[in-house]
């Protein structure tokens, strides 16, 4: 047995422990807490604190059991003294350091009388997992692990992903209306055309384009290039009224000496 007397936040322990004792029980002394507490084993050894739950008498006096892992080594036993103050803060109140002294293995030591509890649990989201209180380490893990899908169903065109908190789509049910919205239209001119904005596209599309042409008559007095003035689709009638003159042009002239001339 270890006792801890706690006089002024100082405390005192008497006797020490010796390495491979076993069923050792820590006793506090001089502690007045509103709760029973938790107190939580550790060394230098592990890297996770063995919780161990206690017992206050009438006196006030607290009692853990030391776990007998802890007295396997040559190093100092640390127990904090762990209160939960309401349903979610948990607040260690003391830490007492508890000397072990190194001594060689009894003979007849047995290690079946390590008391180590061991738990078995099952998991289903990934995180760290330690041992629950009053359980030394976890002995087995059942780890079934699956992804958070989620169902949606969707009535329009474009890209599908889950909802924040889900980590993919399980189904997608796609319910999107495949009818159109088409636009008839009368078209009296020439042009290019498409559906309104409120429609998908273009329905029976009737073209009553006037097909007689606005065509301009033109009298034409010289020689040239002509074609209908704006506002006219073309030519109609053209009167060419161009004036011609002729000219006799000589460029040598003969004379005939009659003397010259024989019988």
């Amino acid at each position: 047995m270890s006792i801890v007397t706690v006089t002024k936040n100082r405390y005192r322990v008497d006797p020490p422990l010796y390495q491979w004792d076993t069923n050792q029980v820590l006793e506090i002394y001089g502690l007045s807490l509103p709760v029973t507490p938790e107190i939580h084993f550790t060394n230098d050894a592990i890297n996770q604190a063995i919780v161990r739950e206690s017992s206050v008498d009438n006196a006030g006096v607290i009692r853990a059991d030391i776990p007998n892992s802890l007295l396997q080594k040559p190093y100092k036993i640390i127990a904090y003294v762990c209160i939960y103050e309401d349903i979610d803060t948990f607040k260690s109140l003391y830490k007492i350091e508890i000397p072990v002294i190194k001594r060689n293995k009894p003979k007849d030591y047995n290690d079946s009388d390590i008391n180590i509890d061991l738990e078995e649990i099952t998991v289903t989201a990934n995180g760290t997992y330690v041992a629950d209180n009053g359980y030394d380490a976890i002995k087995k893990v059942v780890v079934n692990v699956v992804p958070k899908l989620q169902s949606k169903t969707v009535t329009e065109n474009g890209t599908v992903t889950p909802d924040s908190g889900y980590d993919g789509l399980s189904k997608v049910t796609v319910n999107v209306d495949t009818s159109v919205a088409l636009q008839d239209k009368v078209i009296t001119e020439n042009g290019t055309y498409s559906a309104d904005s409120s429609y998908d596209g273009l329905g029976n599309v009737t073209v009553n384009v006037e097909t007689e042409p606005t065509l301009q008559n033109k009298t034409i007095t010289e020689n040239g290039t002509y074609k209908a003035d704006s506002g006219y689709d073309g030519l109609g009638e053209v009167s060419v009224e161009i004036a011609t003159s002729y000219y006799l042009h000589f460029t040598e002239s003969i004379m005939f000496n009659t003397s010259l001339l024989i019988e």
